[in-house]
């Protein structure tokens, strides 16, 4: 099941070391978060070029792709789909907490007066959790065709009163805040 879901984690595996790392890692060592910032550059550029370099589509999947081109054909009936409407909210939602706030998280807990190592790593709490709501999460909602609707709305409450407990809530409930908060993200 994680294996299958790699798209899903591998990201937030990502999110999970670069929040957990910054402060308490990586600029102790370079002294700048210039040359950290360069630092994750680089590997993001590296990484791209090996990416062109080796993952190269097999000729079977490009044969299949050669003659579909762009087509707009379609795009109203999806549209008029109510299921299509609900994954829209629920992921223009996630984007907004997941990469809105999540990237700020560090300045934001920073602002509640924890020290910038702790808030990276606090950072990275969603992110960790995360991981386990994208297998569980899509496993629930796939038990009955009536539970996506409902598990939405209950996803979109949640994470709303999550945000708000990050601004808030004391320093106890914050961490309980992050980790419930980023298991649907």
């Amino acid at each position: 099941v994680i294996l299958a879901n790699h798209v899903l984690w591998a990201p937030a595996l990502g999110s999970v070391l670069v929040l957990s790392c910054t402060h308490a890692v990586f600029l102790p060592l370079t002294g700048s978060w210039r040359t950290t910032l360069a630092i994750y550059a680089l590997i993001a550029f590296l990484i791209a070029v090996f990416w062109i370099v080796f993952g190269r589509d097999s000729a079977e999947g490009a044969s299949d792709r050669a003659g579909t081109g762009a087509t707009f054909t379609g795009y109203r009936e999806v549209i008029a789909q109510p299921a299509v409407w609900i994954v829209i909210i629920v992921g223009f939602s996630a984007f907004l907490a997941g990469h809105g706030l999540r990237n700020w998280l560090p300045q934001i807990l920073g602002a509640r007066g924890i020290s910038a190592s702790m808030s990276g790593f606090l950072a990275a709490l969603p992110a960790i959790t995360g991981i386990f709501g994208s297998i569980l999460i899509l496993r629930f909602a796939s038990i009955g065709p009536g539970n996506r609707r409902g598990t939405a709305i209950v996803l979109l409450l949640v994470t709303g009163l999550c945000v708000a407990m990050i601004h808030f809530a004391a320093r106890s409930l914050l961490i309980a805040a992050l980790a419930v908060g980023g298991f649907w993200a």
